[in-house]
């Protein structure tokens, strides 16, 4: 009963706290090999939070109900070992899940002020066999399971003929048909002289929640870009979303806007994040590339 306590209170810290950060490019050859380049950052202080944790669950009382005075006393746990997302062996073993051909090329350590993590490469030998549909890629902590994931539909690479340019396109996950939500029980009512929570109050809690939290998936062609109706475009980089949400900032304290981003439908998800602070978010269904050789 304790760990399933401990498993709970690890979960609810890693989804409800701005904690990570994670960064997907492809790098994308006119033949259509390439390699795509995952970062993945947690915030130093959930790892305390989480190291705290396990901590306490190890120095927990051990339930002695039934036992008789001459009972054997518990072996000392030992501490609890440092949590890292730094798994190369994990990492490895991670390819097969990315698609048809895929290979683990490299991981190195990453360490900053406040967050740890790594970046991992790994090789494609065709981008029409790439899955990045990985359900919290890379994030996996212990006893908090799997992290945030950044789905994409698919990609649909042709190769041109000898002197013509190829085609990459990227279809992004499609809206959902309309759904029930799930039902939300409605909050107790508050007598007339119940303190309210001030506005100022709200934004500063979710702030705090998103706070350091950022995703990026881009798109790095190695050749010549002759045309593409993509949104954000810098050089040979096409940014595919780009979320940084600490600049939203309180805008996310909003509740209008915090329903539409759990909107069952991802279309209405794009839409409201266009055009905010800290946001890049292509809503283009297919985003297509043109290129050729540099």
């Amino acid at each position: 009963m304790k760990l399933f306590r401990w498993l709970i209170t690890a979960v609810g810290l890693l989804l409800l706290s701005g904690c990570f950060q994670v960064a997907e490019v492809l790098h994308v050859n006119p033949d259509g090999s390439g390699t795509v380049e995952e970062t993945v950052l947690i915030s130093k202080k959930f790892l305390a939070q989480m190291k705290a944790l396990m901590t306490g669950m190890m120095d927990a009382p051990a339930d002695t109900a039934g036992t008789g005075p001459a009972a054997t006393p518990p072996v000392p746990a030992a501490p609890p070992a440092p949590l890292d997302l730094y798994d190369p062996d994990l990492l490895r073993k991670q390819a097969g899940d990315m698609g048809e051909g895929v290979t683990f090329r490299s991981v190195r350590k990453v360490e900053t002020a406040d967050f740890s993590g790594f970046t991992a490469v790994y090789a494609f030998a065709d981008i029409n066999q790439l899955n990045l549909n990985q359900q919290g890629a890379g994030l996996k902590v212990p006893g908090a399971g799997a992290g945030p994931s950044m789905p994409m539909a698919g990609f649909k690479f042709t190769k041109g003929a000898p002197g013509s340019p190829a085609k990459l396109a990227i279809a992004q996950p499609a809206a959902t048909a309309p759904q029930a939500a799930p039902s939300v029980p409605e909050p107790p009512a508050l007598s007339p002289d119940a303190p309210m929570a001030a506005p100022d109050e709200e934004a500063r809690k979710v702030m705090e929640m998103f706070k350091g939290m950022k995703f990026l998936l881009a798109i790095d062609i190695n050749g010549s870009i002759i045309s593409t109706n993509a949104a954000f475009r810098d050089g040979n980089r096409i940014t595919v979303l780009d979320c940084d949400l600490d600049k939203l900032g309180s805008a996310l304290a909003d509740p209008q806007l915090r329903n539409k981003l759990q909107s069952p439908s991802l279309m209405d998800a794009r839409a409201a994040l266009k055009g905010m602070p800290g946001m890049k978010v292509d809503t283009n269904d297919t985003l297509t590339v043109v290129f050729d050789k540099r």
